[in-house]
């Protein structure tokens, strides 16, 4: 969880977690207020 206020200021890096996989859960005041995930989850690629 994360309050708006950080998550606007670091919305790049937390754009960047979400899209690898993580889910945020954003928090107004102290209360859920929009949950950040990826689009669509990725891939493992195998080498």
């Amino acid at each position: 969880m994360i309050g708006a206020h950080e998550f606007r200021n670091h919305f790049g890096w937390y754009a960047e977690r979400a899209a690898a996989g993580e889910e945020f859960l954003v928090t107004r005041r102290g209360k859920p207020y929009v949950r950040l995930s990826a689009a669509h989850r990725q891939l493992a690629i195998a080498s």
